[in-house]
């Protein structure tokens, strides 16, 4: 293979210095800038630009004398820094910008706008003017997925880079918990009892569990290889009297990257919620001979955050701040509609409590402390309609614009669609204000009916239709499409059905008949596609099948940055 074929595969290592004394100079554009140098001074004007430095002494400066009319609100900027010494500045201007740093001694400063940052290192300002927020560590990036070792920005492993500084600093250590080896029965079993109740001092219902768990061998399970069903865990949410760590009985039941598990503690005899400490090792209960052996080992992960941390941010609508630091930590916000702080100091990936440190606001908001960021929903109607047994959706920038904020927020797919309403408000789609759910506009009067869910909406235009047009659409607790489909064409309104992406053009109504809107069931999700209400639809050939009122997460222009970090290959 040539030089040239190895160039456009990427089979070339670089090597030797990197380059020095670097300056770039650009007026208005979009621009894609790639350096491997130090002493590097770049400056542009307005436009969409990806930015990727690996060097030393770093000073950026985008969006530099934005002309009078230039709209920052479509400028999207993503700044991405790795460096080793020396010190590096960051000035983005406004827009909704990115910024990415792996180095020390680090001044990131950004203008009006939504902004995502992630940093690693020590000595780091950060300073924002009005806009949304979400400030994060790396290691809670990687942590929730939104970056990892595969991320890069302009072919550079950006990545990778974040999760080796991270590991640099992090340290594993393995703890024994318990490694018991007596005879079978009641000598074996008190001898257990009393190791348990010194070495943790658990209360009498966490020990009356252990003895009934213990007794009927599901103390000895597993929930997954290696990982006990059962683990005596350090609480969170609870401490002893005096201060001391609490040790639970608890049941996993679930475990996610971030390191924290989240379990049951029985407590009276019933299960309680807690949060508490990732259990790893094994946990086994064999019998040979007269002997049965118990053991049960623990590793924890302890991460050196950073160091001086100082963020100074204006007013907006949403702050989201979670980081690591064994270092101070200064927070200054503004007026925030919802505000989530949490810092952990000396963290240990696997549950210790959070800590947070000279956090403060001016003037003084409502700060809402936590593990679940404020978040709103809005929702349509649909329907199983390729009758396959269950109803697919699917959330992100795709499908209709269900809030209004102009960003798509999820659609109808795998064969399934969503009810709808043809385009009433005049803007060449269909968006929340015409499919069937807690933002419908009635076509017949106008005005938002205020539904708590799409049920309830299409059975309030149903009604209305009946009374405005004399068309009967609604009896027995079903909508009888057709019936309704006749009533809204009397005001010009087409009903029908959309899926995917499609939102200009309505679909007929094809075999189905009517809604069930009278009888569906609450139900409880999380996530960001969430089927709250369950109900049916009834199919021309006798049959029903589900239809469902599914809640989509109102999608911001954080969550799109969020995602463009996702996707980066």
């Amino acid at each position: 293979m040539g030089i040239v074929d190895a160039l456009k595969n990427g089979n070339v290592t670089y090597t030797g210095n990197k380059s020095s004394n670097v300056k770039i100079e650009l007026g208005n554009g979009n621009a894609n800038i790639d350096v491997r140098g130090n002493n590097v001074n770049i400056a542009t004007g307005t436009g969409n630009q990806n930015v990727v430095v690996l060097g030393n002494d770093v000073d950026i400066k985008l969006d530099q004398n934005a002309l009078a009319d230039w709209d920052s609100s479509l400028d999207q900027d993503m700044v991405a820094v790795i460096s080793d010494k020396g010190t590096v500045n960051i000035d983005t201007g406004d827009g909704n910008d990115t910024a990415l740093t792996v180095a020390d001694n680090v001044n990131i400063k950004m203008g009006k706008g939504d902004h995502l940052v992630g940093f690693w290192g020590d000595d780091v300002t950060i300073k924002a003017d009005d806009g949304s927020n979400t400030i994060m560590t790396m290691d809670k990036m990687i942590a929730n997925g939104t970056i990892s070792e595969s991320t890069t920005i302009l072919g550079e492993a950006i990545g990778k880079a974040a999760v080796d500084a991270v590991q640099l600093r992090t340290t594993e250590s393995t703890e024994l918990l318990y490694d018991i080896t007596k005879e079978t029965g009641t000598t074996g079993k008190s001898d257990f009892m009393k190791k348990m109740q010194e070495t943790y001092k658990l209360d009498a219902s966490n020990m009356k569990m252990l003895e009934t768990l213990y007794d009927n061998g599901g103390l000895f399970k597993e929930y997954a290889k290696g990982v006990p069903a059962y683990a005596i865990v350090q609480s969170v949410t609870q401490k002893n009297a005096d201060g001391s760590a609490k040790y639970v009985l608890a049941r996993v039941d679930g475990q996610d990257d971030s390191g924290y598990i989240h379990t049951r503690g029985l407590q009276d005899g019933t299960f309680k919620e807690c949060i508490a400490t990732k259990q790893r090792g094994t946990n086994s209960y064999t019998v040979e001979q007269e002997y049965t052996r118990e053991t049960a080992t623990r590793t924890t992960y302890r991460i050196d955050g950073t160091k001086n941390l100082d963020i100074d941010l204006a007013n907006g609508k949403t702050n989201n701040i979670d980081v690591t630091s064994t270092g101070i930590v200064d927070i200054k916000a503004g007026d925030f509609d919802f505000s989530r702080i949490k810092v952990d100091a000396e963290v240990k990936v696997i549950g210790d409590p959070d800590v947070v440190k000279n956090v403060y606001t001016e003037p003084a908001r409502k700060i809402s402390w936590g593990t679940n960021v404020g978040s709103t929903y809005t929702s349509p109607i649909i329907i199983d309609f390729n009758r396959d047994g269950k109803v697919d959706a699917v959330s992100g920038n795709t499908g209709i614009d269900a809030d209004g904020n102009g960003i798509a927020d999820g659609a109808a797919t795998g064969g399934d669609k969503m009810l709808a309403m043809s385009d009433m408000n005049g803007n060449g789609k269909v968006d929340g204000s015409e499919v069937f759910g807690d933002q419908t506009v009635s076509p017949f009067t106008g005005e938002k009916i205020n539904a708590t869910n799409g049920f309830e909406a299409l059975k309030t235009i149903a009604q209305q239709a009946e009374e405005k047009t004399g068309i009967k659409c609604y009896s027995g607790g079903l909508v009888d499409l057709q019936a309704l489909k006749s009533a809204l064409a009397t005001v010009g309104v087409n009903l029908g059905f959309i899926s995917d992406d499609n939102v200009t053009e309505l679909e007929d109504l094809a075999h189905v008949v009517a809604l069930n809107v009278d009888n569906y069931n609450q139900v409880d999700e999380e996530g960001d596609v969430q089927h709250r209400q369950q109900g049916s639809y009834v199919a021309n050939d006798g049959n029903t099948y589900g239809a469902n009122d599914v809640w989509f997460k109102d999608r911001t222009q954080m969550d799109n940055m969020i995602d463009r970090l996702k996707k980066s290959k």
